[in-house]
């Protein structure tokens, strides 16, 4: 269906559920990190700006989409559109720390 008609890459964000990643050859389920969420509103946004920028800087599809969870998850933790949105040192070191726990899961 939506790959035949050229897209290669799906992703589907599932807000607590997770997120999901189609491409033509596997599908691949990431979960969410657990954070006390307190405010949703933007978090949409977080995960499809952090997942772009998180490509153009270099990283693989997976771990983009790790980079986007990770600002994504930070950003409910906060009140408010302006205050939900992290900043890019906080982010890596949430990213780097769940990178950290999948290669000891190894």
């Amino acid at each position: 269906m939506i790959f035949e008609a050229g897209v290669k890459t799906a992703i589907i964000t599932l807000g607590e559920q997770g997120t999901v990643c189609l491409t033509v050859d596997k599908e691949m389920y990431f979960p969410t990190i657990s954070v006390n969420a307190v405010d949703t509103t933007v978090a949409g946004d977080v995960f499809s700006g952090s997942f772009m920028k998180a490509l153009a800087g270099g990283l693989d599809l997976e771990k983009a989409i790790v980079y986007a969870s990770c600002a994504a998850s930070l950003s409910v933790t906060r009140q408010g559109v302006t205050e939900s949105v992290s900043d890019a040192g906080e982010v890596w070191d949430l990213f780097l720390k769940q990178q950290t726990m999948e290669e000891e899961k190894r």
